[in-house]
């Protein structure tokens, strides 16, 4: 199946990427995409998903802390957004 991803901040300058599809197995999770994405970018990516406090994973636009965390399933055809917090002042 086919996950649009969305990256914003680090994770941005990690993949050189705005957005892009991944394709995975009908049977996927946010973890399995996680793993995906750092088989794919190696320990830069990992690297900066650890050092980013407060960010937030959005799938179809819900926070996966309301739904069933990194076990939350996707689907054909969802978005899936990496969101940093963003600073103001």
């Amino acid at each position: 199946m086919d996950i649009l991803v969305q990256y914003f901040g680090n994770l941005r300058q990690v993949t050189n990427k705005e957005k892009e599809t991944m394709q995975l197995d009908e049977n996927a999770t946010v973890q399995s995409l996680l793993d995906e994405l750092i088989k794919q970018y190696g320990q830069a990516y990992q690297t900066a998903m650890d050092t980013i406090k407060g960010l937030r994973i959005l799938v179809d636009g819900r926070d996966i802390s309301t739904l069933n965390g990194m076990s939350s399933a996707l689907k054909n055809g969802c978005t899936v957004v990496f969101l940093p917090p963003i600073a103001g002042g």
